[in-house]
């Protein structure tokens, strides 16, 4: 087994990722996902030929990032992130109603879209039946040139569960259809989601 290792420092907490999926983390965070890099199945990450990169620890919540090539040719990302609400400093609140606020305006970015220069143009979104509230959504989004972006976000209690594909680079191409792999991304976050303590 080749490791392609990576180390860094996010809020103080140290994390090891390889290729393989599997990494080393720093200590406990009450009710988050401590293994962010578990939860796409082998099979998902096959589907999206995702390469891990990095993960990520703080006290407002976990991360981890896939380098992925899809079906286009088309350089991207895979991101599962989980989190929770903290202050200003960073510090966790442990206040739900900050959570159901911040789904809330994520939702009308990502349902209803945006104007202006960092602009979301919608292709098309919905409600899902995960968790306490949950949604899917398709949109092109990015300032140099518009790129292909999924996103299914899930409100659990005061946790987000968050999973991301995108096209990343200058030249995005705008015609990546995430829609005909939709159901990796809600695998992923349903599986994302049953990890939560």
């Amino acid at each position: 087994m080749t490791l392609a290792v990576y180390g860094l420092v996010v809020g103080g907490v140290w994390a090891v990722t390889s290729s393989s999926g599997s990494h080393h983390a720093g200590p406990s965070l009450e009710g988050l996902d401590l293994d962010p890099c578990a939860a796409p199945g082998s099979s998902d990450l096959r589907s999206l030929n995702a390469v891990l990169a990095s993960a990520s620890y703080s006290e407002a919540g976990t991360a981890c990032w896939w380098v992925t090539e899809f079906a286009n040719g088309s350089p991207g990302s895979l991101r599962v992130t989980y989190s929770v609400p903290a202050n200003e400093e960073g510090e966790r609140t442990h206040d739900a109603s900050d959570t159901a606020s911040r789904f809330a305006e994520e939702r009308g970015k990502l349902i209803d879209g945006t104007d202006g220069p960092r602009g979301i143009e919608i292709l098309e979104g919905r409600d899902l039946d995960l968790g306490d509230e949950s949604f899917v959504s398709h949109y092109l989004a990015g300032t140099d040139g518009q790129g292909s972006n999924a996103t299914v976000l899930v409100r659990k209690a005061e946790y987000l569960v968050e999973i991301r594909v995108l096209e990343t680079g200058e030249d995005r191409s705008g015609r990546v259809d995430f829609t005909v792999g939709e159901e990796v991304i809600i695998s992923i976050a349903e599986r994302a989601l049953s990890r939560l303590g």
